[in-house]
Parts: structure tokens; sequence; C-alpha cells
């Protein structure tokens, strides 16, 4: 359980230290994508760290959801977002949180990469220049949170791609800035 004093606040979280291991630069630091890159953070550690897990995945004949279900991430685990903000009480419920580890995290898992595609993508996607950031934080949230929920919404994709676009070609003139790992996440998609 993750407690944070007020919007945009990270609680006393070393978020740089986050970064480097996830190999981002910058994150939006708004409810679902904080979740995400906390969630990502785990699976970074599950990986890594967990005994267990890495015992687990030396067995080549084993899936990732089965190895999932071996170190207790089982079909009943969910993600709870609650944002206890002064303005507004929400609490967001996310199910099958193992479904959306294995589907988003497995290649990752796998060692088929080396890092979380998914993070690289959505953090690439992201704009922090002044003049676009909270357009851009407010939109990678909003998708954040159906990907979370099983869902890709392609409007909102789109409408990011778009901004990305936009910046790069307004404010960036001849040093534009690529979106990684956009094949990757395609396929995932499917």
């Amino acid at each position: 359980m993750l407690i944070f004093p007020e919007e945009n606040t990270k609680g006393g979280i070393n978020v740089s230290e986050i970064f480097n291991k996830l190999k981002i630069s910058g994150f939006p630091s708004s409810e679902f994508s904080f979740s995400l890159l906390i969630l990502s953070y785990f699976v970074d550690w599950l990986k890594f760290t967990s005994e267990f897990f890495v015992f687990m995945r030396r067995m080549k004949n084993m899936e990732i959801p089965v190895i999932l279900d071996e170190v207790g991430i089982n079909d009943t685990v969910t993600l709870i977002i609650c944002n206890l903000s002064r303005q507004k009480k929400e609490t967001y419920v996310i199910p099958r949180l193992k479904d959306f580890i294995a589907r988003w995290y497995g290649d990752f898992l796998n060692n088929k990469t080396e890092s979380i595609d998914l993070i690289l993508f959505l953090s690439s996607i992201y704009v922090r220049h002044e003049d676009y950031q909270e357009i851009s934080e407010k939109m990678v949230n909003k998708f954040i949170y159906y990907l979370l929920r099983g869902n890709v919404s392609g409007e909102l994709l789109v409408n990011l791609i778009n901004l990305k676009v936009k910046y790069e070609l307004r404010e960036r003139k001849g040093h534009p800035y690529p979106i990684q790992k956009v094949r990757k996440f395609l396929r995932t998609i499917y």
C-alpha cells in the first residue's frame, strides 16, 4: 500500500531511483501513471530480486502465468488505486492484475527484453515541455487507466501521438526524440 500526501507529490519515494532502474527519463505523476510506474518497479524487483521467481524462471517449461501463481500473484489479485485529495475522494479497482502482468511484462520476465517495453513506450509519448505537459499528463493518465482495465483507447493513442508529433515539429526542430517500442506495443495489443 502506498499513500501519497498530496496530488503530484510522491510521498518520499525516490522517483529518480525508479526512473534509473526502469531506464526512463520521466513519467507523469498522476494516480494511474504513478500506479503503473510502481507496478513496473515491482515487476522489475520480482524478476531480479525474488529468489523464488528467479528459480522458477530457470525452469524452461514453466509459463509466466504459472510462475506468477506460484509467487502468489493469482487471478484474485486486484490493484486498488485511491485518490484522497482535498477536492475528490475516489477509489478505482483494477481486477485481474495477473493477466495484465503476463500480457504487458511477459517478454521482460522471460528475458526476451532487457527493459520494460510498456514503460519505455509510454515514457516516450509523454511530453514534458511546460506548454504541453498538463494536457499530455492528463491524456497519458487516462490512457493508462483504460490500459489497466484491459482496453486500449485508439482515440487517446492517436491524440497522444499527434500531440507528441506536434511538439517534436514545433519545439525540437531538427532534433526529434523518437517514440520507443512502438512495434512491440502494437504487437502486444493483438
